[in-house]
């Protein structure tokens, strides 16, 4: 890897919030945008589903896909708005929705959310809290190159929308996840991968 990419990819990475059963935490939204992407939990891990068209993604031919959605909040570190990737579900981003319209707000950067879990697994509950002024909201290119990271993927290319993003990386991203099948083909963890392999 050349040292720009070293660099570019050093300052796109941010940590996922980890929520951890009965200790809420509060973070303000960051990013107008979220993306939506499957999953696969393959060989210990979760890998992004490929899609595409019909066969595109060898891990939909052994197991459906979790869909997750990704966003930048910001988390109050020793008074600095550290950025943050929020990992949440359709249902918790629905919810948070309803009950910010319920309440006269907009879900958009400035908006403080207090997120919360009442178990490991459970799904987190996010709820809006009030607003703050004078964010400075992370780009869709940001988010992007953030989620390329996290997943080892390329970062995007000048200008470049998820969706072409997407598109581009897809070949890559099938063959991550036909690496990890064939991984965990090779030690055995399940006869179901196996058949896929």
């Amino acid at each position: 890897m050349r040292k720009e990419e070293v660099l570019a990819r050093s300052r796109a990475q941010l940590r996922v919030l980890r929520v951890v059963p009965h200790h809420p935490c509060e973070v303000e939204l960051l990013s107008d945008e979220l993306i939506w992407a499957g999953t696969h939990w393959i060989d210990g891990r979760q890998w992004l589903c490929a899609g595409g068209e019909e066969g595109g993604c060898p891990g939909c031919a052994c197991q459906g896909s979790r869909l997750v959605g990704l966003t930048v909040v910001g988390l109050m570190v020793r008074g600095r708005v550290i950025p943050h990737l929020l990992e949440t579900s359709a249902l918790s981003w629905s919810r948070l929705e309803g009950l910010a319209r319920m309440e006269g707000l907009r879900v958009a950067p400035g908006l403080v959310v207090n997120v919360s879990r009442s178990r490991s697994r459970a799904g987190l509950r996010l709820e809006p809290t009030g607003l703050v002024a004078d964010v400075v909201p992370f780009s869709e290119g940001q988010l992007v190159d953030a989620f390329a990271v996290l997943f080892g993927l390329p970062l995007s290319q000048g200008g470049e929308s998820a969706d072409d993003w997407a598109a581009r990386v897809g070949p890559v991203m099938a063959s991550f996840v036909a690496q990890a099948l064939e991984r965990q083909a090779r030690v055995g963890q399940s006869s179901k991968a196996n058949a896929c392999a």
